[in-house]
C-alpha cells in the first residue's frame, strides 16, 4: 500500500540541529547497513533512501524516508526491516507526530501478520486504531480499518471482515482517495467470495477492477484478474479463466510483486490439472512454490504445498503427498488461517482414504468440517460433505454416505445454482463489452467530437426500445416455462450489446478511413503537386544556367525531388490505394500481391464469385487486414510464399490468408501479438470473426468469415 506523504510541522525542526541519543543510534545502524549491508537487500535505489535517511536534517523527514526504506524492502521480500520499524516508532512518539505514528504501528502490524503472529498483528492495529480515533486522523484510520479486516479474514471471520472493510471505504470514500476505495471495494468481493455470495462477489471485482484501470494501478489490476480468473473456473470457462491469469501475472510481474506472482503461477497450474496436463500443472506449481520460499512467504508456501501435495497424488506418490500436507497443515494452525486449514485437512482425509484408513480419513474429514463451520467458508463446507460422502461409501456406509451427499447437494445449490452461472457468465460479457465500447468511444470522439451528441441520442433510443422489448418478452414468458423465458431474455440482451458494438465499430472504422482517404488525397494533390512544380522549375533552371552543369548540382536535387515524389506517392497509396476506391478489393488486392513480388516473394490471389463489388465497409476492412497480415508475415515470419483466397456467396464473404513462415504458438504466456490482436478486431467490428491458426514451423493460417447483409 502506497502511504500519501505529509507536510513537516514547524514544531518539529527542534531536532534538526541535535540528535540525541536515539537519534544517533539510529544513524549508526542505517550507517553500518549502508557499508557493510549486513543481512539487508542491496539495491541503488535502497542504498539511496538509505543515505538519505542519515543526511536528513529534521525527525519528519528522517521518518519519511524510513517509511519508505521500509515499503521497498517488503516489496523485495526482505523481512529484516522490523529494527528500523521499532526505531521509527519511537521516534515519531519523541517527535509527538501521531500520524508518522500510526503508519508506524501498521507497518510493524503488517510484519508480524506476514510472519504469522496474530495476537502481535491485532495489538498494533488496534493501537493505530485508538490514536486515529483520539487524534482525529481520518485517513490513518482507513487504513488501520483495511489492516484490522485482513486479521479478521485470516482467522476466519468473513462476515466481521467484511463490515471493516465497509467501514474503510466509507472513510476512505469521504476523503475521496480513490485508490484505497478500490482496494476495500476488491477485499469486500473477496470476503463475500468466502461466504458463498458469488454474485455479489464478482460485481465487486468487476467494480474494483475500472477502478484500478482507471488508475493505472498494476498492483490492484493483477488482484481483480487473478480473482476473476478463480470465479470465471467456478463456471466451467477454463479458457476465460487462463486469460484472466496470464493478464494479471504479467501485471504483478510489471508491479513487482512476488507475493502476487507465486498466488498467480499458483492458480495457473492449479487449472492446468483441471484440464488433465500433470506436467503443466507441476511445473507451474514448484515454480509458484520456489518463489514463495525465497521471499518467506509463509501463507503462499502452505498454500503452494496444497497443490504440490495434490500433484503428487495424481502420480500415486501418497508418501510425498502426506509430508507436504502435513507441512501446509502446521502451517495453517500456526498463522491460524482456518479456511486453509479446513481444505489441508480436507485433503489429507482423501489421501489417507486411499492409503486404506478409511477411520482415519473420516475424522480428518470431520475436523475440517468443523473448522469450516466454525470459519463461515460455505464453499470448503461444501467440498468437505461430498468428501465425507466417498469417503463413508468407500467404507461401504452406504447410508451415512447418503446423508453427506444430501447436504453437499443443499449447500452447492444454494451458492451456486444455474442461475448463477448465467448471471456471473452474463457479468463477464458485460464488463468485457462495455470495456470495448468505452475504448471506440474514445478514439471515435478523437476522430469526429460533433458526432457526440447524435450518438447520444442515438443510444438512449436504443434503450428505451430495448428496454421495451425486455417488458415484451417478460411478459410473454410468464405463459411460458421459466427456462424458456431465460434464453430469450438472454438472446436479447446479447442481441443489444452486439448491435450497439457494431454501431460504435462502424463509426470509428468510417472515421479512420474517412481521415485515410482526405490525408492520402492532400498528400497526392497538394505536396504531390509542388513536388512535380518544382522538379520543372529545376529543369528549366538547369537549361539557363550553364555555370551549374559543372557543379553537377540540379542532377542531385532532380534526385532527390523524383525521390521525394515517389515516396508521398507511396504514403498516399498505403493509406487509401486508388485501385481499391476505383475498382474494388480484387485488384487491390491483385496490387497488394505485386507489391510482395518486387520484394522476393511469392505472392498469390485467388477469387471465386465476386462478380459484383463488396460494401465499401466490408471491402475496406477485408483490405486493412491482407494489409495486416502481409506486414506481420514480412516482419515476423520469415517466409517465402504468402498466398490469398477470396469467396463470396450470396450470405458471405469469407478470405483465407497463408504463409510457410516459421510460425508460432498462439498460446504462450505473452498471447499473440498486436497485428493480430488488430486483426481480430477489425473483424468482430463489422460483425464477422477471424480465427487464427499457428504452430512453431507450420506458417500461420488466418480465416475471415464477414456475414453480407442485404436488405
Amino acid at each position: 500500500m502506497s502511504w500519501k506523504q505529509r507536510s513537516t510541522p514547524a514544531r518539529v525542526e527542534r531536532c534538526s540541529s541535535n540528535l540525541d541519543s536515539l537519534d544517533m543510534r539510529f544513524t549508526l545502524v542505517l550507517l553500518l547497513q549502508l557499508v557493510l549491508g549486513i543481512g539487508y537487500a542491496q539495491t541503488p535505489e535502497l542504498d539511496s533512501l538509505r543515505l538519505e535517511m542519515v543526511q536528513a536534517k529534521d525527525d519528519t523527514s528522517r521518518i519519511n524516508k524510513g517509511l519508505e526504506l521500509v515499503l521497498e524492502l517488503r516489496r523485495a521480500g526482505d523481512t529484516t526491516y522490523l529494527g528500523i520499524i521499532g526505531e521509527l516508532v519511537h521516534l515519531s512518539r519523541e517527535a509527538e507526530r501521531y500520524d508518522l505514528l500510526s503508519r508506524c504501528l501498521l507497518e510493524q502490524g503488517e510484519f508480524h501478520h506476514l510472519r504469522g503472529d496474530l495476537d502481535s498483528a491485532s495489538a498494533c492495529f488496534d493501537r493505530s486504531e485508538a490514536l486515529c480515533i483520539t487524534h482525529g486522523l481520518q485517513e490513518q484510520l482507513g487504513y488501520s480499518l483495511f489492516f484490522q479486516a485482513g486479521i479478521e479474514r485470516y482467522q476466519g471471520h468473513h462476515q466481521a471482515a467484511l463490515d471493516k472493510y465497509q467501514e474503510g471505504f466509507l472513510v476512505f470514500q469521504r476523503l475521496d482517495m480513490k485508490p484505497q476505495m478500490a482496494t476495500m471495494i476488491f477485499s469486500q468481493g473477496a470476503m463475500l467470495d468466502h461466504l458463498g455470495r458469488f454474485e455479489e462477489s464478482i460485481n465487486k471485482f468487476y467494480e474494483a477492477l475500472e477502478l484500478f484501470e482507471a488508475l493505472g494501478d498494476d498492483y490492484g489490476i493483477a488482484n481483480c484478474r487473478n480473482s476473476l480468473g478463480i470465479m470465471t473456473e467456478h463456471t466451467r470457462n477454463h479458457p476465460k479463466a487462463m486469460e484472466h491469469y496470464r493478464i494479471g501475472y504479467s501485471y504483478a510481474e510489471r508491479a513487482g510483486v512476488p507475493t502476487q506472482q507465486g498466488l498467480i503461477l499458483d492458480n495457473i497450474g492449479s487449472l492446468h490439472r483441471l484440464n488433465g496436463d500433470l506436467d503443466s500443472a507441476m511445473h507451474y506449481g514448484e515454480r509458484a512454490l520456489v518463489l514463495r520460499r525465497s521471499i518467506g512467504d509463509t501463507y503462499g508456501v502452505g498454500r503452494s504445498l496444497l497443490n504440490t501435495a495434490w500433484d503428487h497424488r495424481a502420480n500415486k506418490d501418497l508418501a510425498s503427498a502426506e509430508r507436504d500436507l502435513y507441512e501446509a497443515i502446521d502451517i495453517f494452525t500456526e498463522i491460524r488461517d482456518d479456511h486453509s486449514l479446513c481444505n489441508a485437512l480436507n485433503r489429507m482425509a482423501t489421501v489417507k482414504q486411499e492409503q486404506g484408513d478409511d477411520q482415519a480419513a473420516i475424522d480428518l474429514a470431520k475436523e475440517a468440517l468443523e473448522v469450516a463451520e466454525r470459519s463461515g467458508s460455505k464453499t470448503e463446507e461444501q467440498h468437505i460433505q461430498r468428501n465425507l460422502s466417498h469417503i463413508h461409501e468407500n467404507a461401504g456406509q452406504y447410508q451415512a454416505a447418503l446423508e453427506h451427499y444430501k447436504i453437499y447437494h443443499g449447500i452447492k445449490d444454494s451458492i451456486l445454482n444455474e442461475s448463477s452461472l448465467a448471471n456471473l457468465n452474463e457479468l463477464e460479457t458485460r464488463y468485457e463489452t462495455a470495456k470495448k465500447d468505452q475504448q471506440l468511444a474514445e478514439q471515435d470522439l478523437k476522430i469526429a467530437q460533433g458526432e457526440l451528441e447524435v450518438r447520444k441520442r442515438g443510444l438512449w433510443i436504443g434503450l428505451v426500445a430495448g428496454l421495451g422489448l425486455i417488458t415484451a418478452l417478460v411478459l410473454i414468458g410468464q405463459m411460458r416455462s421459466i427456462k424458456q423465458k431465460r434464453k430469450l431474455e438472454q438472446a436479447r440482451l446479447e442481441q443489444l450489446e452486439a448491435e450497439k458494438k457494431i454501431g460504435y465499430a462502424a463509426a470509428m472504422i468510417n472515421g479512420q478511413e474517412a481521415e485515410r482517404s482526405r490525408i492520402a488525397k492532400d498528400l497526392h494533390d497538394g505536396l504531390g503537386a509542388l513536388l512535380a512544380t518544382a522538379k520543372m522549375h529545376l529543369v528549366q533552371v538547369q537549361q539557363s544556367v550553364e555555370a551549374l552543369e559543372g557543379m553537377k548540382l540540379h542532377e542531385k536535387t532532380g534526385e532527390l525531388l523524383d525521390n521525394a515524389y515517389s515516396e508521398v506517392r507511396r504514403i498516399a497509396h498505403d493509406m487509401m490505394p486508388g485501385s481499391l476506391e476505383k475498382f474494388g478489393l480484387v485488384k487491390a488486392l491483385r496490387s497488394l500481391c505485386g507489391s510482395l513480388t518486387k520484394d522476393g516473394l511469392a505472392a498469390t490471389l485467388e477469387v471465386s464469385g465476386m462478380d459484383e463489388r463488396l460494401p465499401e465497409q466490408v471491402e475496406v476492412t477485408l483490405y486493412r487486414i491482407a494489409q495486416e497480415a502481409a506486414n506481420n508475415m514480412l516482419k515476423y515470419a520469415e517466409a517465402s510464399q504468402f498466398n490469398m483466397a477470396l469467396k463470396k456467396t450470396a450470405a458471405h464473404v469469407d478470405m483465407v490468408i497463408t504463409d510457410n513462415g516459421k510460425g508460432f504458438d498462439p498460446d504462450a504466456p505473452d498471447g499473440p501479438g498486436l497485428g493480430l490482436t488488430n486483426i481480430r478486431s477489425r473483424a468482430g467490428f463489422i460483425g464477422g470473426r477471424a480465427s487464427i491458426a499457428s504452430a512453431p514451423g507450420r506458417g500461420t493460417t488466418i480465416t475471415i468469415h464477414i456475414p453480407l447483409h442485404h436488405g
